[in-house]
């Protein structure tokens, strides 16, 4: 696995001006189109965050901000963060924008209604960072908060591209220890026809 300095210097020496190449989501070598992107990626993970009206959002891990284009139209306060400022730097809408890692925001506890992390866990180092994150993302859901984790690949495999498998109950044990409420699911139907994820969904408590 990559160290994160490691994937900080992959994504700085991207460059282009198709967002979507920029974050690497191709299928077959080849970038989905926006079109493809909206309909099999964002839809399908913001109708899983369930965001309403109002609600302060933060996305970790917010790449070029395809995600954040979305959620403009019905946050109130939109965060986003990266570990790139070169993916940052292609996003150029509203939210407020930071470069830092996953497990370190710059953020008060309790700042948000809604948390997304879509397809970040496969780049952590390893499954205690991973953990650190959980808690950092427990530290800033409100009570009556929802977070969604993304993109979670399961299993013992070892995979070409460098991301990382996470056992299923190795990361159940991780939630459970960090106190939080959650459950596992299957992608939809319409995220399956493209690849076979899971979904952690996180609810606050009061």
């Amino acid at each position: 696995m990559k160290t994160l300095e490691e994937w900080r210097e992959y994504w700085s020496q991207k460059s282009g001006s198709d967002r979507i190449a920029l974050v690497d989501y191709c299928v077959d070598g080849v970038p989905l189109t926006a079109d493809e992107y909206h309909r099999l990626i964002v839809s399908p993970n913001l109708d899983q965050l369930e965001t309403s009206p109002g609600d302060d959002v933060l996305e970790i891990g917010c790449g070029t901000g395809l995600h954040l284009d979305a959620l403009e139209s019905v946050a109130r306060d939109l965060a986003g963060t990266d570990l790139s400022p070169a993916l940052l730097g292609a996003y150029q809408g509203r939210a407020r924008t930071f470069v830092c890692e996953a497990a370190r925001q710059p953020f008060n506890a309790q700042s948000f209604d809604r948390i997304l992390m879509a397809g970040v866990a496969l780049y952590f180092p390893s499954d205690e960072y991973f953990e650190s994150v959980l808690a950092e993302i427990s530290r800033l859901l409100r009570p009556s908060g929802r977070a969604l984790i993304s993109d979670m690949l399961f299993g013992d495999f070892v995979s070409r591209s460098a991301y990382r498998f996470y056992k299923i109950d190795s990361v159940m044990k991780m939630l459970d220890r960090v106190g939080l409420d959650w459950q596992i699911n299957n992608q939809n139907s319409v995220k399956r026809t493209l690849n076979k994820r899971y979904n952690i969904i996180i609810q606050g408590s009061a």
